[in-house]
């Protein structure tokens, strides 16, 4: 498992929480003028959720104002997860099984996930 960070804001977190909670990733982009959406990831775990001075938001120090949150995801995901993220939004929200110890998994049958492939095999 490697450590996966993605800015954040209150919105978009909901009731997401730091800790062994569970969330799944959603990609969505526009290929000309066409919106596509697809997960991209299940069961990624939250490992924290920190403010702008990079305090965990159960610091007593901190703002309580999340402004990134930290996924555990595998390795071999970084490089597809990087690229997603540059191509449109990413969004996050609680797997059905929030708290069940799965590890987190690529979705290889999403409708965002080929796009995304294909556009990190030509920038390669």
């Amino acid at each position: 498992m490697t450590i996966f960070t993605l800015e954040t804001n209150v919105s978009s977190l909901g009731s997401i929480e730091e800790g062994c909670m569970q969330i799944s990733m959603f990609q969505s982009h526009r290929r000309k003028e066409i919106p596509i959406t697809g997960i991209l990831i299940r069961h990624a775990e939250v490992i924290s959720i920190k403010d702008h001075k990079g305090l965990s938001l159960k610091d007593e120090q901190s703002t309580k104002v999340p402004y990134f949150i930290e996924l555990g995801i595998n390795q071999t995901d970084i490089d597809y997860l990087s690229l997603a993220s540059s191509l449109g939004e990413i969004r996050l929200f609680p797997s059905v099984d929030s708290y069940k110890p799965d590890k987190s998994t690529l979705e290889q049958d999403s409708k965002s996930d080929g796009i995304s492939k294909v556009s990190f095999i030509h920038s390669k």
